[in-house]
């Protein structure tokens, strides 16, 4: 059992060494996209009225900290919004 497990482990380890650091997943991710900049949902409880929550986007990491520690408000997805291609070198 154990001699039937080693190749298979062998394998997996061989193709995580390779894949490791390049932002490439095993099932067909993109690896020459990288994410230049994110925006995030937040659900926003104006102060003086929770009741009143609404869903907004934010443009900046430091924007959905201020309104979650500032007004409690919780931080509900991140997007990408502009992708960067990293340059293929040419030798």
């Amino acid at each position: 059992m154990k001699r039937e497990l080693l190749p298979i482990a062998i394998a997996l380890a061989v193709a995580f060494a390779l894949t490791a650091g390049t932002g490439m997943a095993m099932a067909g991710g993109d690896g020459h996209k990288k994410c230049a900049k994110y925006k995030y949902k937040i659900k926003h409880k104006p102060p003086g009225n929770p009741h009143n929550a609404q869903y907004i986007w934010v443009g900046s990491k430091n924007a959905a900290l201020k309104h979650k520690y500032n007004h409690g408000d919780k931080i509900l997805k991140k997007k990408c919004v502009n992708y960067k291609h990293k340059k293929k070198h040419k030798w």
